[in-house]
């Protein structure tokens, strides 16, 4: 314990120079306890450190070299990685939607991009009342129609249900029953009181124009899909 106690008092001094000079220098910027704390950790960090390589130097000055490059590089690596966070966000958004076409890629609120699935069609994960159900995106359709199973899956009662609209599918006259859903989010886009059906068969959803219509656009990019609030 001895050994630390100069390395202590020397972060004690540098640290109460540090206060005062930005005391002085920067009048209020230490009005946030938090900023006024972290400095602090931060300063003691830093003065630990560097009196401990110090110490080293005078010891073992080949570790010391070792040890100060290495925390150096650390420093640069982190530095790196705050300043160019949000383009790290960016690829790792489009990354994303690479490998997960289905994951609508974008801000919140903003526009959002679909990739073309393999078998050139767009589909989206689309949260129906919180509950992730997977979408065939179809301007073709006039509603969304949600398969009976996605459907219970995002909490709806079908069996209370009466399947007494007539539908037209790709396989031929089918019947579907009147839902209302409370939200769906598109990606970073959300949409209240949507107006749906539920298909008595049926096992792909579709993301139809009751959705879509309420959107200030739709259009398609080579293989991207992009939906505009």
């Amino acid at each position: 314990m001895k050994r630390w106690l100069p390395h202590l008092a020397l972060a004690a001094l540098v640290i109460a120079a540090v206060l005062l000079a930005m005391r002085f220098a920067a009048p209020g910027s230490l009005d946030d306890s938090d900023t006024a704390l972290r400095l602090v950790y931060s300063a003691g960090l830093i003065v630990l450190i560097s009196s401990g390589l110090v110490g080293a130097f005078a010891t073992r000055p080949g570790h010391a070299v070792r040890d100060l490059a290495i925390w150096i590089g650390i420093g640069l690596v982190l530095m790196t990685g705050y300043a160019l966070r949000e383009d790290f966000a960016i690829i790792a958004g489009r990354v994303t939607g690479n490998l997960v076409p289905a994951r609508a890629q974008g801000e919140a609120g903003g526009e959002q991009t679909i990739r073309r699935n393999a078998d050139g069609h767009f589909y989206i994960v689309s949260e129906v009342d919180g509950r992730p159900v997977l979408f065939l995106v179809d301007t073709g359709a006039s509603m969304v129609a949600l398969s009976r199973a996605d459907a219970e899956r995002a909490g709806i009662d079908t069996a209370a249900l009466r399947f007494n609209r007539p539908i037209q599918t790709a396989s031929g006259t089918s019947s579907a029953a009147g839902v209302r859903l409370r939200s769906m989010r598109l990606g970073g886009l959300e949409l209240h009181d949507v107006e749906a059906i539920v298909m008595i068969d049926g096992g792909q959803s579709l993301l139809g124009m009751s959705a879509l219509n309420r959107l200030s656009g739709v259009e398609i990019r080579g293989d991207e899909l992009v939906l505009r609030p």
